[in-house]
């Protein structure tokens, strides 16, 4: 029986044969040799979707005969749902049939609002800033010796809260009657000075 040799091209569907060695019709002793040639189909570019919402750039690719996954990865200049990038990057030779991730943006990256209820402010600054976020601290009065007196009584957004990154959290600190203290410990006051006493003398 005739030994077959195979060999690929890049001609037609896959496993097509293409070309026989020797030709059709070919009279052959027993044993010989035929090399048939195969055909696999030609790379393509991944078409470049950069921009799109994932259900165009997916539809898109479908239609080229791509398999599609998408990922979701968090970006702070792409919009959400848009396509960032492509997994092979764009105008890549693949084969068909070749899966491409589509790496789509979940929008600005998220921290989780730090309880910082019962810090001093600068306390509660350093842990909001640790986390990506702002802070706005406001005043409210407290009675004189309030365990609350120079501290985080309240929050906003609340502890545990998903918020953008870089979202301003408002803080309320408690004072005594004399107004805010101005490193976030209690207030402090100046020592009292006393004028001297002037004389009067009479002729």
């Amino acid at each position: 029986m005739a030994d077959i040799f195979r060999r690929f091209g890049l001609l037609r569907d896959k496993g097509e044969v293409t070309k026989q060695e020797p030709a059709p019709g070919t009279k052959l002793a027993p044993g010989a040799q035929i090399t048939l040639t195969f055909s696999q189909p030609e790379n393509v570019p991944v078409p470049d979707v950069t921009g799109q919402s994932a259900l165009v750039a997916s539809a898109n690719l479908t239609a080229k005969n791509f398999e599609v996954e998408a990922v979701e990865e968090a970006n702070e200049t792409i919009e959400s749902g848009k396509v960032i990038r492509s997994d092979p990057p764009a105008n890549t030779p693949v084969r068909p049939r070749s899966k491409v991730k589509i790496i789509v943006s979940s929008g600005i990256p998220k921290s989780t609002v730090p309880d910082v209820t019962g810090l001093l402010t600068d306390g509660a600054r350093q842990s909001l800033q640790r986390e990506g976020l702002g802070i706005d601290v406001r005043f409210t009065t407290v009675p004189a010796g309030s365990a609350n007196l120079g501290k985080v009584i309240s929050q906003n957004p609340p502890a545990n809260a998903q918020v953008a990154r870089g979202t301003t959290v408002v803080v309320t600190i408690g004072v005594a009657g004399g107004g805010p203290p101005t490193t976030g410990g209690p207030a402090t006051t100046a020592p009292a000075t006393t004028a001297p006493a002037t004389t009067t003398s009479h002729p």
